[in-house]
């Protein structure tokens, strides 16, 4: 069997429930994976549908020091297990980490790779994606947050502690991409696909969008399609090449990564709520409501809604696309008058499922 499908690779690279990012930044433990671990791993035995059993199986394997690269707060983990791919994260949200909770979520499903064959549609054989759950673990269920700095925390289980340490890059404006007079720099996001951007709110259209950090190593090739459409070959994220302020703006994520829900589907889920927390976005509230205005009054300093602080404003000012044609917009928006409006014209969020695509619900 071929591993040259690099969603496999990365799911299946979990097995030791390490970032793959940080694998990559050590040069003594490169990701290495043999058919060998993947067998005996897809035929270990545990009780996926039990959430207690699963949060204990993965707490077993972890590290007793790990870092959580994504901004949000939340590890992610895929690993192969009596015969499915479970696929989950450990979360300390900005909202519930200091109140002593350890989010847990999962699912396991029987395809590992992307997409799912047009052949098992035609048997009508679906991908599984009922098995799964998940909670807040707090004292009560033996599961004990100590917080030892702002970006630090100890986490016991099972007489066994972890300690958790939120990566955080400086909080800098960019060096190589230029901001536009009416930008401002809201903050640094880290996502969980490896790839950094620059969180930027623009006054005149009232919107925040992505740019992509050309400031370190980008891990993937991109694919330049014409003047205007980057794609990255890793992610399939799209980009709009501004060239003349040097600059990838986001304008584009593939809908079965968002439909999957898997690590390539956007960074929507992964704002910079660290940099928030220490005191450096005091106005991130302030710019939220005025990209959604039907927000305002509604959501805390962090964007979670009042009314129910379990659910947040998903960031994602970019269209998710299926199809080639769905790019095709970008050369209708350069035909405005001028960047500002065409800024405004392709960071639209637009999110349509073709019916084509109902396989995955």
């Amino acid at each position: 069997m071929s591993l040259n499908n690099s969603f496999f690779i990365l799911l299946v690279c979990m097995f030791f429930l390490q970032s793959c990012a940080e694998l990559q930044n050590d040069k003594t433990n490169p990701v290495f994976i043999t058919n060998e671990n993947y067998i005996k791993a897809i035929r270990s035995q545990i009780n996926v549908s039990d959430k207690q059993e699963v949060f204990s199986y993965v707490w077993k394997q972890l590290d007793t020091n790990i870092t959580i690269y994504p901004t949000e707060g939340y590890y992610y983990f895929t690993f192969p297990i009596n015969g499915y791919m479970l696929s989950g994260s450990l979360s300390l949200l900005v909202s519930t980490r200091d109140k002593g909770m350890l989010g847990f979520g999962y699912i396991a499903t029987d395809r590992e790779t992307k997409g799912f064959p047009q052949v098992l549609q035609e048997f009508d054989i679906r991908p599984l994606s009922k098995i799964g759950g998940g909670k807040n673990y707090n004292k009560t269920d033996g599961v004990f947050v100590e917080k030892i700095d702002d970006l630090v925390y100890d986490v016991t289980f099972e007489n066994k502690t972890i300690t958790f340490t939120l990566h955080t890059d400086p909080y800098a404006l960019p060096k190589r991409t230029k901001l536009l007079s009416n930008e401002i720099f809201v903050g640094p996001v880290f996502d969980e696909s490896g790839t950094k951007f620059h969180l930027i709110f623009n006054k005149d259209i009232s919107r925040m969008y992505y740019l992509l950090n050309e400031d370190e190593f980008i891990a993937e090739e991109m694919h330049q399609t014409n003047t205007s459409l980057i794609i990255g070959k890793r992610t399939a994220f799209a980009y709009f090449n501004d060239s003349e302020n040097n600059r990838r703006i986001l304008v584009g994520v593939n809908g079965e990564n968002v439909m999957e829900n898997n690590w390539f589907d956007g960074p929507f889920d992964q704002v910079p709520d660290y940099y928030n927390y220490l005191g450096f976005i005091p106005k991130y509230k302030e710019y939220v409501e005025a990209s959604f205005p039907h927000t305002k009054g509604k959501i805390d300093k962090y964007g979670f809604f009042l009314d129910d602080p379990s659910v947040r404003v998903a960031l994602a000012p970019y269209t998710v696309y299926f199809y080639k044609e769905d790019l095709e917009f970008i050369q209708e928006c350069e035909t405005h008058n001028n960047l500002t409006e065409i800024y405004a014209c392709l960071t639209e969020q637009i999110y349509i499922v073709p019916e084509e695509y109902n396989y995955f619900k």
